[in-house]
């Protein structure tokens, strides 16, 4: 079985939400929108979340590395640009 490596110093037993990577808001009808990509601490690394009010999560991805993570949630923002409107976390 292969051995997951885990992060050297965890003393959690569950995630730990920490600040969101970014937000974006749309006007849709009569209502705005409010997409986050939330970044939780896991043992083994990152766990980003991409929510939309109204619509729940849309995408999930366990990043190993720093690096992946800010990666990641680059390439969701920019998925999402078009007719969203950026917000600093």
């Amino acid at each position: 079985m292969m051995q997951v490596r885990k992060r050297e110093y965890w003393n959690n037993t569950e995630a730990e939400r920490l600040p969101d990577a970014w937000r974006m808001t749309k006007v849709q009808d009569d209502h705005i929108l409010t997409a986050v990509c939330e970044v939780w601490a896991v043992e083994v690394g990152w766990d980003l979340r991409l929510q939309i009010d109204g619509r729940g999560l849309q995408m999930a991805a366990l990043c190993r590395s720093s690096r992946e993570m800010v990666d990641r949630a680059e390439q969701w923002r920019a998925m999402l640009e078009k007719g969203w409107e950026w917000r600093a976390p």
